[in-house]
């Protein structure tokens, strides 16, 4: 189990482990090399993962229940975090490293889901979900924008 959690951990850092090569000559599954992921993606992807084990703690204990009640919005900070990236660092592209990164926000309402369904934070949820898809939709729109402005000069 401390294997696993250290795995995540890791992962959510950036941690790859390496693939076996392939006789196509790619070494991983995917055609397109992907960026890395910056420091701040690598951050909200660690605190998503922490949340994710508070969350799964606070419902096998009564310590930690009041950081995680339904009232209180501290699963949605990541969220935050990766809208102001999108927002305001148009430099940083909505790729297949971004995009995980914000569907990894919602790692810490995987443990609602779970253990407990009756104690999910809907409200938090269900706004944060619509968020992500406005700024999926405005980072791809950017992104194609750019694209074609480059592509026109």
């Amino acid at each position: 189990m401390t294997k696993l959690i250290l795995y995540w951990l890791a992962w959510s850092l950036g941690w790859n482990e390496s693939s076996a090569t392939t006789s196509s000559g790619f070494g991983s599954d995917q055609l397109v090399p992907t960026r890395m992921r910056n420091n701040l993606e690598a951050m909200i992807r660690l605190f998503s993962t922490l949340l994710f084990f508070i969350v799964i703690c606070s419902s096998l204990t009564d310590w930690l229940n009041p950081l995680v009640a339904t009232d209180r919005y501290w699963l949605a900070l990541p969220a935050a975090l990766w809208a102001l990236q999108t927002i305001f660092r148009p430099s940083v592209p909505m790729d297949s490293a971004s995009i995980s990164t914000g569907l990894w926000c919602f790692a810490p309402y995987l443990p609602f889901f779970l253990i407990n369904p009756t104690d999910i934070p809907l409200f938090s949820l269900l706004w944060q979900m619509g968020g992500f898809i406005v700024l999926l939709t405005f980072g791809l729109a950017r992104d194609i924008r750019k694209e074609t402005k480059s592509d026109a000069a």
